[in-house]
């Protein structure tokens, strides 16, 4: 027994050896990793179709740098977003020309950006192994990768914040680096503002691990960006603040810069039901396993303070999580608490998901190995939730292949040489509805294979102390890192589309360019358009034509009710004034799938009045999308 336990103890001593002194394989392994995580990106930007936040982004942002009749100042309430999430992409369309394939090209950089600035972290903060295990935490989320190669904000966000964290994180960090990386964060609360809790909990960080000067100086750093945007584009610029999910529940004031009294919206996700919630909670988990498990696993062994290595890794890891969890619950509150964007959730997450990685990073080599039994027992009815949540997550892409699966006819103990489906047995013995056991059975396998995991790590850890071998964790714990570490590896087996179809086969970078020479040739420059389609991207491609631009975000800027002249000039469309524009259009373009949308136009235009050209589908998998051009006749 001894002698099996030192053989085991010296051949793992050997490996940790080897790969201490081959600086060379972790370099090759990250780059390997960062090769993988790129080739997705490439393949994602060129097979997902286009949503209407990407058109809403390129367009007008090329439209505010570039001129036109309209600027961000002006639009109106519906500007949701902080100015540079326009302005950027509107500057690098403006230097490589306007186009689906410039914005995603540019995400697919500024993704690599990001992860070079957490590979350098990662190795400063945990040495090089831990920056190679980051990067492939990256190239092994390809839902992730998904929301990165498009044209959003999400990947120009994610690329700020990471070198913000960068720079300024661990000890002795020159003030320069400290300014730059304030600066950052105040330009990127400019990008996207919902990302606001960074600033206090950065500039508390500076001053508690680098001194009162370093401190002064990063508040100042934070708040000049914000200070000059708000400046430049007031008092405007407070109708980002001005919506339900931030300060204009508490400050009556802002009410005046929200949506024009009178009016309401749609909920876009239905009627929201508990269902819903989970669904969306749990598909958060299923794109973003490796970061919210990882964050899991940071609180739930948080180690007691003698048990630091040092004070640096102590506030780092505190700053971390409060910034993390903080950005969590904040998102989580204004998605999974709302009708407007409950299926948000993950998307959302993916803004600051390289914040968990950091922190474990920094806190891994202290987590409690040996927590309390309570603890232990938390932590198991935790990962026993998180694996019936993420059977409940996969339902829609599993349910119907796992009814569908074979298993032996048996009756009696007796097996008949037959075989039938899992939906044989279960129509027949449990009268249950299809649609009920597709969404029931998914879970149920997910919360029988964490129990068989449970059950795996609880009789090795018996047996190898029987041997003699420590393994030195508590069954809780050593539970919770072989969860993480097993849904680290299996990532990519719960890879599906983040939305519902968003993966296509077919090239839709060229599709759209094609689409886009099409529309060219057919609407004259100068001509008003009438527009109804999912994306704006193919109005990048006619820089010429005039459009209102409160169409250009379809649904989530109709409102119902209210006087036509306030809903315009607070940057919004209703009905009212969907009939005096089509009035006044040249051409109507409509998305096919769009035509009983907000308001239903079938009974609204006279056909008679209009010639008709039939373009492709914009989202070429998808045979609805195609675009009906309407020109008035003479």
């Amino acid at each position: 027994m001894f002698v099996m336990r030192d053989i085991m103890v010296a051949l793992l001593a050997t490996i940790m050896t080897i790969l201490k002194r081959a600086k060379w394989l972790a370099y090759l392994v990250a780059l390997a990793g960062g090769v993988f995580f790129v080739v997705q990106l490439w393949m994602y930007a060129h097979t997902q179709t286009s949503l209407v936040d990407e058109g809403m982004y390129l367009f007008l942002g090329y439209r505010f740098v570039n001129g036109g009749n309209i600027s961000y100042g002006d639009l109106g309430a519906w500007n949701y977003y902080a100015p540079l999430s326009y302005l950027i992409p509107g500057t690098i369309q403006s230097w490589f020309g306007p186009g689906l394939l410039t914005g995603r090209y540019f995400s697919i950089l500024l993704s690599v950006l990001m992860a070079f600035a957490l590979w350098a972290t990662a190795k400063r903060l945990g040495g090089k192994w831990w920056a190679a295990a980051v990067i492939w935490a990256l190239a092994l989320t390809p839902m992730q990768n998904k929301i990165y190669s498009l044209a959003l904000s999400q990947a120009l966000v994610a690329c700020m914040l990471t070198w913000s964290l960068a720079l300024v994180l661990g000890e002795k960090r020159p003030l320069l680096k400290i300014v730059t990386a304030s600066l950052l964060a105040g330009l990127l609360i400019m990008t996207r503002h919902n990302l606001i809790p960074l600033l206090p909990l950065l500039v508390g960080y500076v001053f508690w691990q680098h001194g009162r000067k370093a401190g002064w100086w990063s508040a100042f750093a934070c708040l000049l960006p914000a200070l000059i945007g708000h400046i430049i584009y007031w008092p405007t610029i407070l109708r980002l603040w001005s919506f339900y999910w931030l300060p204009a529940q508490w400050i009556t004031s802002l009410s005046q810069y929200g949506p024009p009294v009178g009016t309401t919206t749609q909920a876009l996700n239905g009627g929201l039901t508990i269902a819903a919630q989970l669904l969306a909670f749990f598909t958060g988990f299923r794109v973003h396993y490796i970061v919210l498990v990882g964050a899991l696993a940071v609180l739930l062994l948080w180690p007691r303070r003698r048990q630091w290595e040092n004070q640096a890794n102590l506030r780092a890891s505190i700053f971390l999580a409060a910034l993390f969890f903080s950005l969590l619950v904040l998102h989580g509150w204004a998605t999974l608490g709302y009708n407007q964007c409950t299926f948000c959730f993950a998307p959302y997450t993916a803004f600051f998901s390289n914040i968990a990685l950091l922190l474990v990073v920094v806190s891994l080599s202290s987590w409690d190995r040996k927590p309390s039994f309570p603890r232990q027992i938390i932590i198991v009815l935790i990962l026993l939730l998180l694996s019936l949540g993420l059977g409940f997550a996969t339902f829609e892409d599993f349910g119907d292949w796992l009814l569908r699966l074979n298993v032996p006819r048996i009756s009696g103990g007796v097996h008949f040489g037959e075989w039938v489906s899992i939906w044989d047995y279960v129509g027949n013995r449990l009268h249950l509805e299809y649609t009920t056991a597709r969404v029931l059975f998914p879970p149920i396998l997910g919360l029988l294979g964490g129990i068989l995991l449970l059950g795996l790590i609880f009789t090795l850890q018996r047996s190898l102390k029987r041997r003699g071998i420590h393994t030195g964790y508590a069954f809780g714990a050593l539970a919770l890192v072989v969860f993480l570490a097993v849904g680290y590896i299996i990532s990519p087996l719960m890879n599906g589309a983040f939305r519902e179809g968003g993966d296509c086969s077919i090239d839709v970078l060229e599709n759209y360019e094609n689409i886009g020479r099409e529309l060219k040739d057919l609407i004259p420059p100068g001509s008003q358009i009438y527009w109804t389609v999912a994306s704006a991207v193919p109005l990048l491609y006619l820089p010429e034509v005039n459009i209102h631009p409160a169409q250009v975000y379809g649904l989530y800027t109709y409102r119902q009710g209210g006087e036509a002249a306030q809903v315009e000039m607070s940057g919004y469309w209703n009905e009212a004034l969907a009939l005096q524009w089509l009035a006044e259009a040249d051409v109507l373009v409509i998305e096919q799938a769009e035509w009983f949308a907000y308001p239903a136009l079938n009974d609204r235009i006279n056909v008679e009045a209009y010639d008709l050209t039939v373009l492709p589908p914009v989202n070429p998998c998808n045979s609805s999308t195609c675009l009906l051009v309407y020109h008035r006749k003479p």
